[in-house]
C-alpha cells in the first residue's frame, strides 16, 4: 500500500514536468522541513528532510543543464519535489560536478550523495530514484545498475 503514496506523488510530478528548476548548516524551512546544503567532491547538493520523515528517500536526478544548477537553502523546495516532501519523503539532489550531458558524473555524484545521506541520517526504509529529461535517463541507469539499492523509480520526460 505504500506504493499508492508514491503513485500519487508521481501524478503531481507529471503536472510539474515542464518546470525544473558552499557548505552550510542545516536550515529549518517552512513546514518543519530541514534543508541541508553543501558540496561533495565538487558537486553542490541539497537535502530536504521533513520533520515527520517517513524513513523513505527520493534521490532526484535533474535534467540537462548548460550552467550549474543552483540549490540554495533559502529557496523553497521545487514544486515537483514538494510532492514527495509533503508525503514525508526526504529528497536528496545533486547539482552534479559537471554541466551538459554529464551522465557519468551525475551518476557518481548522486551515489556519493545517497551514501552521505545514509551516513548522516541513517539507512532509509526504502529509496526511490526520480528524475526528468536527462535525469529520467539517470533513473533508468540507476535502476539497472543498482537494483538492490532502489525500491523503484520514476522517469519523467526522459
Amino acid at each position: 500500500m505504500r506504493w499508492i503514496g508514491s503513485l500519487l506523488a508521481a501524478f503531481g510530478l507529471i503536472g510539474a514536468c515542464i518546470a525544473e528548476g558552499s557548505d552550510t548548516a542545516p536550515t529549518p524551512a517552512k513546514g518543519g522541513t530541514t534543508v541541508e546544503t553543501g558540496t561533495l567532491e565538487g558537486a553542490a547538493f541539497r537535502i530536504d528532510l521533513p520533520q515527520k520523515w517517513n524513513r523513505g528517500l527520493v534521490v532526484w536526478f535533474h535534467g540537462y543543464a548548460i550552467t550549474p544548477v543552483q540549490l540554495p537553502a533559502s529557496q523553497p523546495v521545487a514544486p515537483q519535489l514538494k510532492q514527495f516532501v509533503d508525503r514525508g519523503y526526504a529528497v536528496a539532489q545533486s547539482a552534479y560536478s559537471a554541466t551538459g550531458w554529464a551522465v557519468e558524473q551525475a551518476a557518481a555524484d548522486s551515489e556519493r550523495l545517497r551514501r552521505h545521506f545514509i551516513d548522516k541520517h541513517g539507512k532509509p526504509r526504502e529509496t526511490f530514484a526520480a528524475g526528468m529529461s536527462m535525469g529520467g535517463t539517470l533513473v533508468v541507469m540507476a535502476l539497472e545498475t543498482s537494483a538492490d539499492t532502489y525500491a523503484g523509480g520514476l522517469s519523467l520526460c526522459g
